[in-house]
C-alpha cells in the first residue's frame, strides 16, 4: 500500500525542532522560578506536532487546499503547547517569558482569563511565529480553569462508553514491526478513572485542610500512607505549606492569611462538590440516552 505524502512535507523536523526549543525554555523559566519560590509554578507542560488527519480535516474545514503551505502558512498549531500552572500570577510570567524569547514573534494573543468566553472559558492563547518561519500555539491556564475545559469539554462531546469512562485510545505499529497501545485522557479523566469513591469533604481540618488518609500493612509486614485528594485540594495543601513552612509570618499578615487560606479552602471544597454535581449530571443524561437507545 502506497504511503500518504505528509501533510507537513519535508518540514516536520524543523517542527520538532521549533517544539523541543519553546519546550527547553519554558522548563527553564519552570526551574527558575521553582529555585527562586521552592514550589513547581507548572502542575503540566502537554505538547504535540497536529496529527496529520486533523491537519488536513482543518484545512477542509476552513475552506484551504490541503497542502504543506497551508498547514504551515495558514494555520497556526501544527505546534501546540499547554502549560498548566498552579496560579494566576504563573500565567503571566510565562507569558512575559515567552515573548520576550529570541527569534519569537507575537502574531496574536487572546486573554481569555480576564475577558473570559461567554460560556466561561478561561485561558491565555498566544500565537508566535518562531525564526520568522513556523507558527506555534500557546495556551496558558491554571489547573482550576484547565479542570473547567475539560468538563465542558465532556459537555460537548459526549462519547463515553455507558459506565461513564472516557478516553482517547490509538494503536501505532513503529517501523512497520512492533504495537503500541496510547491512551490519552485530562486530568479529571484519569482521576475519575482510578477513583471509585469520591472524597465528600466532611471532615476537613479546622485550617481547612481536606484529603483522604489511609495507612495498609502490605502482607502482615510494613505499613503504607495513601493520600487521596483532588487537584484543588492538593494546590492548597501546596500553597498551605509553602507559608507554614517556607516563610515567617507574623502580626497581622499571619492573621490575614491564615483566614484567606481557610476561606479559600472552603471554596474550594464548594467548587469540588459543584464539579461533581455537574458530572454526574453529564453521565446520567448520558446513561438515559444510552437506555433509551437500547429500547
Amino acid at each position: 500500500m502506497e504511503e500518504t505524502e505528509s501533510i507537513y512535507g519535508p518540514y516536520r523536523p524543523e517542527l520538532e525542532k521549533i517544539q523541543k526549543e519553546l519546550l527547553d525554555d519554558i522548563e527553564s523559566l519552570r526551574n527558575e522560578l521553582k529555585e527562586k519560590n521552592g514550589m513547581d509554578p507548572v502542575e503540566h507542560c502537554l505538547s504535540r506536532i497536529k496529527d496529520e488527519d486533523s491537519m488536513r480535516e482543518k484545512c477542509v474545514r476552513k475552506g484551504l487546499p490541503v497542502t504543506t503551505e497551508s498547514a504551515l502558512t495558514k494555520i497556526y498549531d501544527a505546534v501546540g503547547i499547554r502549560v498548566v500552572c498552579a496560579f494566576l500570577d504563573d500565567v503571566y510570567k510565562f507569558r512575559e517569558h515567552l515573548v520576550a524569547l529570541p527569534g519569537a514573534e507575537v502574531i496574536e494573543e487572546k486573554d481569555y482569563i480576564k475577558h473570559a468566553k461567554p460560556n466561561g472559558y478561561r485561558s491565555y492563547h498566544m500565537i508566535l511565529r518562531m525564526h520568522g518561519k513556523f507558527y506555534a500555539e500557546i495556551q496558558l491556564r491554571t489547573i482550576s480553569q484547565d479542570t473547567w475545559a475539560a468538563l465542558e469539554h465532556q459537555i460537548k462531546y459526549k462519547h463515553a462508553k455507558p459506565n461513564g469512562y472516557r478516553s482517547y485510545h490509538m494503536i501505532l505499529r513503529m517501523h512497520g514491526k512492533f504495537y503500541a497501545e496510547i491512551q490519552l485522557r485530562t486530568i479529571s479523566q484519569d482521576t475519575w478513572a482510578a477513583l471509585e469513591h469520591q472524597i465528600k469533604y466532611k471532615h476537613a481540618k479546622p485550617n481547612g485542610y481536606r484529603s483522604y488518609h489511609m495507612i495498609l500493612r502490605m502482607h502482615g509486614k510494613f505499613y503504607a500512607e495513601i493520600q487521596l485528594r483532588t487537584i484543588s485540594q492538593d494546590t492548597w495543601a501546596a500553597l498551605e505549606h509553602q507559608i507554614k513552612y517556607k516563610h515567617d509570618l507574623s502580626g497581622t499578615n499571619e492573621e490575614l492569611v491564615t483566614s484567606e487560606l481557610k476561606r479559600c479552602a472552603d471554596e474550594l471544597a464548594s467548587t469540588d462538590i459543584s464539579m461533581q454535581t455537574i458530572r454526574d449530571l453529564i453521565f446520567e443524561e448520558t446513561s438515559d440516552i444510552k437506555g433509551s437507545e437500547s429500547e
